[in-house]
C-alpha cells in the first residue's frame, strides 16, 4: 500500500548482498536485521522485549500459549474482528469468546462484564480498523476480575489513549506489517511484552533452537531464562527473515509522517460524509489520539440494499474498493462466517456490521480524490 522508496530499496539490498537472510545466521558479531529492527520498535514503543515473527497471526499465538492460554481455555474476544484473531485462539486449543461491540465499532464494556465467568482468564483485545475502548474501563474491569489482557494491535500501530501507545496496557501486545497496514513488509508481525518470562518462552516456541539466542545481546536475566527453556518447548520456526526486516527497518522513521497523512485523509472524507443524514460515523474515545488508515460508517435502516449496492458499484469505479460487510458471504471480518467456532449470535453487532461500509485510505488518495469519493456515496445512497 505504499510506494517502495530508494532508502528501503537500499535496505533490502544491503539484507541481500550480505548473504545472512537467515536471523540466526553468522553475521560477524554484527546485530541482524530482524535484531536491529526488535531493537528500534521496541524503543519506539518503550517496550522492555521485542520479537519478530513471520506474521501478526505468529504473534497473537506465541503470545497466547506464553502467557498460559491451555487447551480448553475461555479468551474473550471482540466479535468485530479479523478471523486471524479467533484462529489464534483455536490453533492454542482454547475456545472464542465473543463479545458484542457498540455503535462505535469497540468491545461494550456491559458485555464485557457479563461475559466474564469463573473461568474466564484471558481477554484478547482486539482493535480491530484502530478502534479502542475507553482502556481505563477496559483495565479496570480486568484488573478486578483477574483477567490476563492481551492485545491484538494489528490495526493500531501508534493509536494513543490518554498518551499510551496500544500495545502498552496488557501483558503482551502483537503488531502486524502485512501490506494493508501502516508499516509494509509483505508479511510480518512483533510482539512486545515487558515480561521476561513470556518473552524467553515466546523466544524458543519462535523457533530460537539451541543456543541462537546467544547472539542476540539480551541482558543476563532473559539470557538466564532462555538457558531454562532451551529445548523443553516446542519450536514453531515463526521467525521474521532479515529480508522483511530489512523492508521495515528505513520505514520506522516515517510513521508519524504516514500517521499525519493518513488523519489528514480521514479528516477529509468524514467532513463530507458527515453532512449526509443517510450515514452515521462512530466517534472517537475522548482520550485517543487515532491512526486512521480507513474509514467506517453505518447506513441507517431507512435506506434500502439496491442504493447500497449501487454505492459500492459507482465507488468501486472510482478506483476505491468500499466493503459492505453484510453483502459478503466470505467476509472474514464477519463472526458468523467462522464456520470452525461454536455459532456464537449476538444481535447487537450483526445488526451493526450488516449495514456497514468499511473504505481504506490509501496515502495515494488526494484530497481531490477523496472530496469526490464523499460526494460520490452522499449522493448514491
Amino acid at each position: 500500500m505504499h510506494n517502495i522508496d530508494k532508502d528501503v530499496l537500499a535496505s533490502v539490498e544491503s539484507a541481500l548482498q550480505s548473504g545472512s537472510l537467515f536471523r540466526y545466521a553468522d553475521n560477524n558479531g554484527k546485530p541482524s536485521f530482524a535484531r536491529q529492527l526488535e531493537n528500534r520498535f521496541a524503543e519506539l514503543t518503550g517496550s522492555q522485549y521485542c520479537l519478530a515473527l513471520n506474521s501478526c497471526t505468529s504473534a497473537l499465538y506465541v503470545s497466547l500459549i506464553s502467557a498460559g492460554v491451555k487447551p480448553g481455555d475461555k479468551v474473550l474476544i471482540p466479535a468485530f474482528t479479523f478471523i486471524a484473531v479467533p484462529s489464534a485462539v483455536v490453533q492454542a486449543g482454547a475456545n472464542p469468546v465473543l463479545v458484542e461491540v457498540d455503535e462505535n465499532y469497540v468491545i461494550d464494556l456491559q458485555a464485557l462484564e457479563s461475559s466474564i465467568t469463573t473461568d474466564t482468564r484471558f481477554l484478547l483485545l482486539s482493535y480491530m480498523r484502530g478502534r479502542v475502548p475507553d482502556m481505563d474501563s477496559i483495565m479496570d474491569i480486568c484488573r478486578r476480575h483477574n483477567i490476563t489482557v492481551l492485545e491484538d494491535a494489528a490495526h493500531s500501530l501508534g493509536v494513543k489513549f490518554d498518551g499510551q501507545l496500544t500495545g502498552r496496557f496488557g501483558r503482551a501486545a502483537a503488531f502486524s506489517f502485512q501490506s494493508y497496514k501502516l508499516l509494509d513488509a509483505g508479511e510480518g508481525g512483533l510482539l512486545v511484552t515487558d515480561d521476561v518470562n513470556l518473552m524467553a518462552r515466546a523466544l524458543i516456541h519462535s523457533g530460537c533452537y539451541e543456543e541462537n539466542f546467544r547472539k542476540d545481546g539480551f541482558t543476563n536475566d532473559l539470557l538466564d531464562s532462555l538457558t531454562a527453556l532451551a529445548n523443553a518447548l516446542p519450536t514453531y520456526n515463526f521467525r521474521m527473515s532479515n529480508l522483511s526486516a530489512a523492508a521495515l527497518l528505513p520505514q520506522v522513521d516515517r510513521i508519524d509522517e504516514r500517521i499525519s497523512k493518513y488523519n489528514e485523509n480521514y479528516a477529509t472524507l468524514s467532513e463530507v460524509l458527515g453532512r449526509s443524514d443517510k450515514i452515521r460515523l462512530p466517534e472517537f474515545h475522548p482520550k485517543l489520539s487515532p491512526v486512521c488508515d480507513s474509514l467506517q460508517f453505518f447506513i441507517k435502516e431507512d435506506i434500502g440494499e439496491e442504493n447500497m449496492l449501487s454505492m459500492r458499484d459507482t465507488c468501486a469505479e472510482l478506483g476505491v474498493p468500499v466493503n459492505l460487510f453484510g453483502q459478503d458471504n466470505f467476509n472474514a471480518r464477519c463472526y458468523w462466517n467462522w464456520k470452525f467456532i461454536e455459532p456464537q449470535e449476538l444481535p447487537k453487532t450483526r445488526a451493526l456490521l450488516q449495514r456497514t461500509a468499511d473504505i481504506r485510505l490509501p496515502l495515494t488518495l488526494t484530497e481531490t480524490d477523496l472530496v469526490k469519493l464523499g460526494n460520490t456515496i452522499v449522493q448514491t445512497l
